[in-house]
């Protein structure tokens, strides 16, 4: 668990002392050949500090074969607490919704109509989760 709150914590430090442009800046300028880990905590600092493209970045992480499957679970933790906690457009949260089902389906090797299936499953369990965490007191 301490690894899926780094980048949250690392995100809001750097936003107290960078500010969130000059944050932008040398997350947008980082070299994409950087260990895995390293992706991850850049990845994890974009999405949380939800800058311009933050849903690009999420899927060329997600793409990359330099990811290992262990990371690629914790992206995915880390993303389905994002998309409970925070608010999204309509756009932004069925493009995100989209990203995670497909990652689970990946992590968990379907392919076919059972991938398609589980995807459709997953959407469905998603929209429900944030609906009964909007409603909760």
């Amino acid at each position: 668990m301490i690894v899926t709150g780094v980048p949250s914590f690392i995100a809001g430090y750097m936003r107290s002392d960078l500010g969130t442009q000059k944050l932008e800046l040398q997350l947008e300028d980082a070299d994409l050949e950087k260990p895995a880990v390293i992706n991850l905590l850049r990845t994890g600092l974009i999405t949380f500090l939800k800058l311009p493209q933050f849903l690009r970045h999420i899927r060329a992480y997600f793409e990359s074969s330099a990811s290992s499957l262990f990371l690629k679970e914790v992206m995915g933790l880390k993303l389905r607490e994002f998309y409970l906690r925070y608010g999204f457009t309509h756009e932004e949260s069925l493009e995100l919704r989209r990203i995670m089902a497909g990652v689970d389906a990946d992590i968990r090797g379907l392919r076919g109509e059972e991938r398609d299936r589980h995807i459709g499953r997953m959407l469905q369990s998603m929209e429900k989760s944030k609906i009964v965490k909007e409603t909760k007191f």
